[in-house]
């Protein structure tokens, strides 16, 4: 399959994997890194933010501070897995870092001033609390260098490796931008407290990786898609939180979303009318996702 103009730098951008981009070894290091990290962190950290028996109690801002620590433990390892069985530096899973960095200043500043706006405009629709402004200043400023580990941890990890990987060895969109995507958005499922809530991130963090490996392919670095990505969760965890994750408590203002349950049962999806509400979750997905991705686009091409 013959890649559109558009996305001509790709092929540059996964230049770096061709020497060792055998699909065993792409499987091989993505379930390593996944292993360690999205199951030996929660085991040993878990019980520091949720307790003993895995409940969550009133969170703290140490607990959110530790979470976005975690992914340090990702990149190491992933660090490991690119030396060891692909002969190549964390770097090369960036694309060029000159060129990242450049583009991800304008988008992560427009797109972030874009995310605030649609989050403190009324209508507000649910009751907040607000945190005093002094300790979360304070947090919020610890808080940052550790959200950008974060936000990059989990693209050089899907967009920098898996979707670099993939894409050295075939074209095909369907298998170098929807495949990472959907695993992308399949590993937030246990963000939530709740099934009908977990399906609904899901498909949110999947729509988000479709429009990040989208921007990787147009730029040839990952540049675009961490600036996205960074300005997307300082929103939703410095600015605006729900009081049942352990993130509440890095945010200035406090909601319950949850606090009336969910809108379904998570057995709709089982029933006929289940289609309707994944078609209207989709929607609302992309409603909210695609101007963050269009300015993203636009400043790509300029």
């Amino acid at each position: 399959m013959t890649l559109p103009a558009a996305y001509r730098p790709l092929r540059a951008f996964a230049e770096a994997a061709r020497p060792n981009d055998a699909p065993i070894r792409t499987l091989t290091g993505f379930l390593m890194v996944g292993m360690g990290y999205y199951l030996l962190f929660p085991l040993v950290f878990g019980p520091f933010v949720y307790g003993d028996d895995f409940e969550m109690s009133d969170p703290m801002p140490l607990d959110g501070l530790l979470l976005l620590l975690a992914p340090l433990v990702g990149l190491l390892l992933l660090r490991l897995v690119l030396y060891r069985l692909h002969g190549r530096g964390l770097r090369s899973a960036m694309g060029n870092s000159l060129s990242a960095a450049n583009i991800a200043v304008p988008i992560g500043a427009f797109a972030l001033l874009i995310s605030l706006v649609a989050m403190l405009l009324p209508p507000w629709v649910v009751p907040f609390e607000v945190a005093p402004l002094v300790p979360w200043f304070i947090t919020m400023v610890i808080g940052l260098p550790l959200l950008l580990i974060q936000v990059s941890f989990e693209e050089i990890l899907f967009r920098g490796y898996l979707q670099q990987q993939i894409a050295a060895r075939t074209e095909n969109p369907l298998l170098w931008m929807v495949l990472p995507s959907v695993i992308f958005g399949g590993a937030h499922f246990f963000n939530a407290e709740t099934t009908y809530y977990g399906i609904a991130y899901s498909i949110w963090a999947t729509m988000l990786g479709l429009a990040f490996a989208d921007l990787t392919a147009r730029h040839g670095t990952i540049g675009p898609a961490i600036a996205l990505h960074f300005a997307i969760n300082f929103s939703r965890m410095f600015v605006v939180g729900s009081d049942d994750t352990p993130f509440a408590a890095l945010a200035l203002l406090r909601v319950n979303v949850m606090s009336d349950g969910a809108p379904f049962e998570a057995d709709v999806f089982l029933q006929p009318q289940g289609i309707a509400v994944i078609f209207g979750l989709v929607l609302v997905c992309a409603i909210q996702i695609a101007p963050l991705w269009l300015l993203a686009r636009y400043i790509i091409r300029r």
